[in-house]
Parts: structure tokens; sequence; C-alpha cells
């Protein structure tokens, strides 16, 4: 052999010995293929109903308003429920109350307090909340939210000369929140500067004039998105002519803010007769434009076709007149989105005559619903509507606890048609709860006959998907991937030690899982007459909790503590008999930080 051959020897062990290592590497990862395809397809599982909740109640009334809260039991189980105040940005936890099953507790606000947030936790049976104001003449009412989210779609606002338009941004956690706004108009979506950091400090509430952003816009719709943070939006609108001698709407009513939008939405009731007329607002938050079909109960002639299509732009706004296409004075309408884009929609409705005026604003809710709860409504003037948009009669089985007709246990809801009941046929001492075997929607409307005083109207809250449940498929992980521990590349943290003994406060083991807190229902305290003219609300009687004797000062309130050790996402109320350092709804423990360790 040649001096010349050795090199290539050497080349061609080394080429041998990379092409070894590439079949080993190879291998290994076919290996890791072929476990992760062999697993099987998950399957749902169950997933428990949800036994507390929080509602999120942003107080818009002003300075001559008077407001009111009103908390509906959902279901046939007691809701014991506790109220947290925001005074000067620090919450304030009230002493759990019980709310008896079936009934309603109206709550005026006292007046130091109308400019302040408040939420309303509820464990054991669901429980709604909803929020009246009044300024002794006019009613609005609105829905608490029952989930804060990043993101709020609000639309039915107008800034045109004369009307008034208001935003208020609640914050009832313990970080500041940074949102921005983006504006849906006719002529499509607008983006401003000065709308796009706008901070909201924990425990407060901020008070926007839209008119500011965005004049002379009678059609407004509003995005909210949080940036750091998270807040819970609510809308209120006055509408008025530019000018006295002017027709036009006038009155006053309040916006619910929804979190997505849909394809398939629906609204229970909208009017049309010699004084009232109604209108929907569509917005459409997306990037593309939204194909929309509009459906009306009882259609007259080809009216359903006349308005079976509609273009909303894409970040824009549309307005449809609803006078003239239903064959009846009350109906229902469905707006279903043909080419996929969600939309986001309100019904206002517009009483214009010589002797009464008013406005009442309805949001549309996903149509596909087959237990609602009905809250607010009153004897002497409101009417509860269902409204099938389906193509098959839909049985609905309504129960008022106080007393109602027979025949409201079997109430035949015709195809794409309405069935109204008249809460004066009842004595009701709580909301409607209606559940029914086929999807519908259900709403209320309040109107005394002889005047526009009190005027307004809502949608129904799904009671399925405030309670959740159903079935879920599990997170799995793929056996086929590896991993590898993180490893700090500066210090390595202490563990934290963890109690085991199961005995003590926050301990882990049989005992701690064992023992729960003991609760006693407290009843709710007597309750002044009810801020909404002629409501028939009646609470339920009891005292009050008090705490014990050697029980600790109240300190900085702690997050109600899960079954992983991390600070709950949704609050859980006080039990009776237990301090705010036991556990509070929101404590000031910052959730999902981690402080990296320091280099040394």
């Amino acid at each position: 052999m040649t001096d010349l051959d050795r090199p290539r020897g050497r080349k061609r062990g080394v080429a041998l010995l990379l092409a070894a290592v590439l079949v080993v590497v190879g291998s290994v990862a076919a290996g890791q293929v072929t476990t992760s395809r062999e697993l099987e397809p998950p399957s749902p599982s169950d997933v428990a109903a949800a036994t507390t909740g929080t509602a999120y109640c942003p107080v818009t009334a002003g300075e001559g308003s008077g407001a009111a809260l009103v908390l509906s039991s959902a279901s046939d189980i007691d809701s014991e429920v506790a109220i947290t105040r925001y005074v000067d940005g620090v919450p304030t936890v009230e002493p759990p109350s019980l709310l008896q099953a079936g009934t309603s507790a109206t709550l005026p606000i006292p007046a130091d307090q109308l400019g302040q947030p408040l939420t309303v936790s509820w464990r054991g049976g669901p429980m709604v909340a909803s929020y009246q104001l009044t300024d002794g003449e006019e009613v609005a009412v609105s829905g608490c939210a029952t989930s804060p989210a990043s993101q709020w779609h609000l639309t039915g606002f107008d800034t045109s000369l004369g009307s008034e338009s208001l935003l208020h941004l609640m914050n009832p956690f313990d970080q500041d929140a940074l949102v921005s706004l983006q504006f849906g108009t006719a002529e499509g979506r607008v983006e401003l500067v000065i709308a796009d950091e706008i901070l909201v400090p924990a425990g407060s509430s901020q008070v926007l004039d839209l008119a500011q952003f965005r004049p002379e816009a009678p059609d407004l719709a509003v995005t909210v998105t949080s940036r750091a943070g998270r807040v819970v939006p609510q809308g209120q609108v006055r509408l008025a002519p530019p000018a006295e001698n002017v027709e036009g709407p006038t009155g006053t009513a309040l916006i619910e803010a929804v979190t997505r939008a849909e394809e398939d939405i629906a609204v229970a009731e909208a009017t049309s007769d010699g004084v009232t007329t109604s209108w929907v607002t569509l917005y459409n938050p997306g990037t593309r434009a939204a194909a929309v079909q509009l459906q009306v109960s009882t259609p007259l002639g080809d009216a359903a076709s006349l308005a079976s299509e509609t273009t909303v732009p894409a970040g824009g706004t549309t307005r449809i007149d609803l006078q003239g296409l239903s064959a009846l004075p009350r109906f229902g309408v469905r707006l279903t989105s043909v080419n996929g884009v969600g939309v986001v929609a309100t019904r206002t409705s517009a009483i214009e005559d010589v002797q009464r005026t008013g406005v009442a604003v309805a949001t549309a809710v996903p149509a596909a619903a087959v237990g609602w709860t009905v809250a607010g409504g009153q004897a002497a003037s409101s009417t509860v509507t269902l409204y099938n948009p389906g193509a098959e009669v839909a049985t609905a089985n309504v129960q008022v606890a106080g007393g109602m007709p027979e025949t409201w246990t079997a109430v035949a809801v015709p195809p794409n048609g309405i069935a109204s009941l008249s809460l004066s046929e009842a004595t009701p001492e709580g909301p409607a709860r209606v559940s029914t075997d086929l999807p519908l929607v259900a709403g209320v409307v309040n109107l005394r006959p002889e005047s526009a005083t009190a005027f307004w109207s809502a949608t129904g809250v799904d009671t399925g998907a405030l309670l959740g449940g159903g079935q879920a498929v599990a997170a799995q992980r793929d056996p086929g991937l590896t991993s590898i521990p993180a490893i700090s590349a500066t210090a390595t943290p202490t563990p934290a030690v963890v109690d085991e003994s199961g005995g003590a406060e926050g301990g882990i083991g049989s005992e701690a899982e064992d023992v729960g807190p003991s609760v006693t229902p407290v009843p709710i305290p007597e309750i002044t007459p009810p801020v909404v003219p002629s409501s028939t609300a009646s609470p339920a009687t009891g005292g009050t909790s008090e705490p014990s004797e050697d029980q600790p000062a109240p300190s900085t309130p702690a997050p109600a503590p899960t079954p992983s050790g991390e600070p709950s996402a949704s609050p859980t109320p006080l039990p009776p008999g237990t301090s705010e350092e036991e556990g509070s709804l929101f404590g000031k423990v910052r959730r999902g930080h981690r402080r990296r360790p320091t280099a040394r």
C-alpha cells in the first residue's frame, strides 16, 4: 500500500462510521414515530357541572340615579351567595346569605356605592345576577357577566348629536389591566392611537365617553381587548333627537357585552306596531365580510326573502330595520351567517308617542339552548317570550315560584313562531325557569300598557352554559415524545416544603380531603322595596351571619385554593363563620407569575 492510498482508507472508514450512526439515529426516530402512531383516538369523558360561580356587575349609575342588584335562583337548590363591593379599589366581602331555590331578591344599592363595581359569588344551586338602573321614571336592565374574558364585543351604541354612549370598564382583580379599543362603523373598522392603551387600575372601574373617540356615529360597535389583566365591560346608551321639536327615539338602555361572534344567533322578541319600532344592529369583528340571513317569525308575504342576505363589512356594522317584516306585532328574530363569519347583534326597540317614549335593548344569543332562566320580570307589566327558530314544534315547561297557570307546564311553541306568557297571570316570587325538548330562545319585555315607564327588555340566561358539564376530551401526552427537565443556568431554586400531615390548614392528606367547611345557610336580610316601579320580587327572610369572637380580624384577602394548590381563577364565596383571612373572593397573590432566581 502506498502513502497515497492511506488517506483514502481513512476517508472510507469515516464514511462507514457516519453511515452506522445515521442508521442508529434513524432507527430511534422511526421507533418514536411508530410509538406515536400507536396512540388510540381519545374518547370524551364526563365533566361535572359547576357548583360555584361568580357574576361580575359593573355598576353604571351616576349622580341623581338609582340602582338595584337582582339575584335570581336558577334551580331547585338553594344558593349561598356572597357580595363583594369595591370601595376605593379595596374589595369588601359581605357575610354570605341564602337565596332560596326558585326565588329572587332585589337589593337596592346605597347612594354612596353607585359608582362602585361589585361581584356576586354563589355556591350550591346556580344563581344569575342582573343590574337595574333607574332615574325615577326610566328603567334600564342588564345581566351581569358570568365570567371574565380577554376580549369582548358590544354593539348598538350611538354618538350622533343629542345621544350619549358610555363604556364602563370594570377590573375586579388584583392586577392592573391595560386594554385597547377597536371601533366598528358602517364604513368598517377604525383603530385609534388614543384608544390603544387604556389603564384600568385593580379593583376599580373606568367610564369612557365614546363620543371622544368616535363622534357622530349612529351605529357604533366596540371591541375591548385586554393586553394585560382582565376587565368586564358594560355599555350604556341614551338616545335623543339632535334638537327640540325633532322626532326621534328617546330613552336610556344598557348594552351587554359578549365574548365571541357567532354564526347563528337569535333574539326572542321584537315589536313593530303603531307606536313601537325595532331594528337590529349587526357587528362583524372579523377580517372578512359576513353574509347574514335574516329570519322572522310569522313573516309577512315575501318579507323574509327581501332581507334574506345582508352584507356586514369586515370590522363594520349594519342596521336592519324590522318594520313591516312580520304579520304579528311581536315576533322573534334569527340571524344566520351563511359564509362562516361570526357576528354580534343587538335588537333595539323604541316607543315614540305623544304621551310616552322609551328605548329597550336586548342582545342576540346562540339559538341552541334547551334551558333558560328569565329574571327580573314583574307581574304587573312583564311578558316572557319563547321563540322557536326551528322547523318542528317545541314543547316548553315554564316554572315560576309562587304560582302560575297549569298550562305553562306544556307550552307548545310552533315552528318559526313564538309563545307569549304574561306574568300578570302568575304570582311570581322569582324568575321564570324554562326547559324545552328542542332549542329555543327565551326573553322578557317589561312595558306598562298606559306608559313607557320602566320599559326594558332582556334575553334570558342559558342555564346549561352557566353550569357547564357535559363531555370533553381530556389532554393526553404522546409517549413518543421525550421531556427534559428545565434547569436554571444561573441557580437551582430550593424546593418548597409541603406539609403532608393533613391536619393543618392547607395540608395535603386524607384528613384535608375528607373535612370541608361547615356551611350554615343564612337567609338574605329583609329587603326594602326595589327601585324598579311596581316590582313584585319577594325577598327571603332571616338574619345575617355573625363572626365568632375568636375569629381573627380581617386582613389582606387570599385566593381560594383549588385541588391543584394554585389560586382559583374564579373565586368562591366565603363560608359562613369564615374570616377574610381564611379565604376571600379576590386575593392579592398575582396569578400565573413566577420569579426567576437571581444570578449570583
